[in-house]
C-alpha cells in the first residue's frame, strides 16, 4: 500500500463530502425537500468517487457488504406488500437506497484504494476537527432548545440533539477506537482528556438512547480488551473514565431541577406509564407493539 504524507484538496473534498453523506442519512425528516436534498449530496458523492477512479489502483475485496445491503434492500422492498402504511413504507425505502447507496459505493472506494491510510487520516482529523468545533459551539449556546420544548428550526442556536447526539457519539467511538488500536502512550496521554470532552458531549445532547447506548458499549469493550488479555493502563483509563463520567452526570441528574434532567429521571424509573407521557418514547413503545401484533 502507498503512503503519501501530503493531503490534497480533492482527498479533503471526497472524504468530507463522504461524512456529510453519512450523517445525512441519519435524518429522519419528510419533508418535501429532504429527500432531493440527500439525494444531491450522494450524487455529488458518487462524482468525486468516479472523478478518482482514473487515477487510483483499486483492488476490491471484500464484497460482503454489497450482498449484505443488497439483500436488506431487497427485504425492505418486499415487506411493503404485508405494510399497514405501503405509501410511508416505500418513502422509507427509497430513503434507504438514496442515502445509503452513495455511502456504500464510496466506502468500497476508500477501502479498497491503495491511498486508503491518507483517507483514513483525513476521515479522522476531520471528525476530530467537527467534533471540537462543535462541542465549543455547544458549550457556549447550548443550542438544543428542542429539550424545553421549543421546535426544530434551521438557526444556529436551535439543533437537533437527535442528529447532533448521533455524530458526536460517532466522533467519540472512532476516536475511541483509533486510540485502542495505536496503543501509543502519547496518543493516550493526550487523548483522553479529548475523550473525556466528547463523553460529556453525548450526555448534554440529552440523548438518552445514546447515553445508555454508549454505557453498554463500553463495558462490552472493556470486557472483550479483558478477555483478549490486551488491558493496559492506558487503553482501560480511555474506556473506564469515559464511562465513569457518564455514570456520574446520569446519577447527578436525578438532583437537578431541569426538564432535560426530568427525561433522564422518568427512564432510570423503568415506570412504562410514566415514559408513555412523553410523545418520543411512546411513538416507539407503540411501533414496537405493533410490530409484535403483527408477527
Amino acid at each position: 500500500m502507498e503512503k503519501s504524507s501530503k493531503y490534497n484538496f480533492s482527498d479533503i473534498l471526497l472524504v468530507n463530502v463522504f461524512i456529510v453523506s453519512l450523517f445525512s442519512g441519519s435524518i429522519s425528516n419528510y419533508q418535501n425537500y429532504m429527500l432531493p436534498l440527500k439525494a444531491i449530496i450522494g450524487s455529488v458523492l458518487i462524482l468525486l468517487v468516479l472523478v478518482k477512479f482514473r487515477s487510483t489502483r483499486l483492488k476490491f475485496e471484500n464484497p460482503e457488504l454489497l450482498i449484505i445491503f443488497g439483500f436488506f434492500v431487497l427485504y425492505m422492498g418486499v415487506s411493503i406488500f404485508w405494510s399497514d402504511n405501503p405509501a410511508f413504507g416505500f418513502r422509507k425505502w427509497i430513503n434507504l437506497i438514496v442515502t445509503n447507496a452513495p455511502v456504500i459505493f464510496a466506502l468500497l472506494y476508500l477501502y479498497n484504494s491503495s491511498e486508503f491510510k491518507r483517507y483514513a487520516e483525513i476521515f479522522l482529523f476531520s471528525l476530530l476537527f467537527y467534533g471540537l468545533v462543535s462541542m465549543i459551539i455547544v458549550a457556549i449556546f447550548f443550542p438544543f432548545k428542542l429539550i424545553y420544548g421549543q421546535l426544530y428550526s434551521f438557526e444556529f442556536d436551535r439543533w437537533s440533539h437527535v442528529i447532533y447526539g448521533r455524530l458526536i457519539g460517532t466522533v467519540f467511538l472512532v476516536f475511541l477506537f483509533y486510540l485502542i488500536i495505536r496503543n501509543d502512550r502519547k496518543k493516550f496521554l493526550w487523548g483522553i482528556p479529548v475523550i473525556l470532552f466528547f463523553s460529556y458531549g453525548i450526555f448534554i445532547t440529552g440523548l438518552r438512547s445514546s447515553v445508555f447506548g454508549f454505557v453498554l458499549i463500553l463495558i462490552s469493550i472493556l470486557a472483550y480488551l479483558a478477555l483478549k488479555k490486551q488491558l493496559n493502563i492506558f487503553n482501560s483509563m480511555s474506556v473506564v473514565f469515559p464511562l465513569l463520567l457518564i455514570l456520574l452526570c446520569v446519577f447527578f441528574a436525578k438532583h437537578r431541577d431541569d426538564i432535560m434532567y426530568e427525561k433522564f429521571e422518568r427512564i432510570l424509573s423503568m415506570n412504562i406509564s410514566e415514559m408513555n407521557k412523553e410523545t418520543s418514547f411512546n411513538a416507539r413503545y407503540k411501533a414496537v407493539s405493533t410490530s409484535v401484533e403483527g408477527f
